[in-house]
């Protein structure tokens, strides 16, 4: 046996070079602007995300906002997307090295964790890319995960679970008020320089 003390776990990082002096302008919408990037499936079970956002669109009409999903976005997830009438745009996948200037650009970035036996162990890559561009994150996961402690040590985001949609739609709100960057100081130990 192994004793745990002796072993230590390096998590994935992002690459420095990916976000030196990217110029995301082109990326950039008028309107307050949520992204999600890469690929979502029916297992990730995002529901509660799009009903606080229905929420926050029902509320305020006076809220100028877009969802965009960049990737692989399930059929079902989209038609229940627009059934709420959420303003929202799909762009199919694109090159990497746009990925991250989509990600800088955005306002605020979507994260789901899959609900699935011991999801609390997943650490997608894409948390550390989410993490580069600065961007506030929402993440959508459970109680006890290990992205929630990511973003809590980071001071990057906020996690909420499924059965949160009010919590969520408040957090929204608050983000769209206060428009602002992320303080990079906290994530640079997610470097992959930093982690090597």
């Amino acid at each position: 046996n192994i004793e745990t003390d002796k072993i230590s776990v390096i998590p994935n990082g992002f690459d420095e070079e990916d976000f030196d002096n990217i110029n995301f302008e082109d990326y950039k919408n008028k309107k307050f602007t949520i992204r999600y990037t890469g690929t979502m499936a029916e297992s990730y079970q995002p529901k509660v995300f799009f009903d606080a956002l229905a929420l926050l669109v029902d509320n305020n009409p006076k809220v100028d906002i877009v969802f965009e999903s960049i990737g692989i976005l399930s059929q079902g997830i989209q038609n229940y997307i627009e059934e709420l009438g959420i303003p929202y745009k799909h762009i199919p996948s694109v090159p990497h090295d746009e990925i991250v200037k989509y990600q800088a650009a955005a306002d605020l970035l979507l994260l789901v964790i899959p609900n699935v036996n011991k999801g609390e162990g997943i650490v997608p890559g894409k948390i550390f890319e989410y993490l580069a561009s600065k961007t506030p994150i929402i993440c959508v996961s459970g109680d006890n995960y290990d992205v929630n402690s990511i973003l809590k040590e980071t001071h990057c985001g906020k996690a909420f679970n499924r059965k949160s949609p009010n919590e969520i739609y408040k957090a929204i709100l608050t983000y769209y008020q206060y428009r602002s960057k992320n303080d990079a100081s906290s994530i640079t130990q997610y470097s992959r320089f930093e982690q090597a």
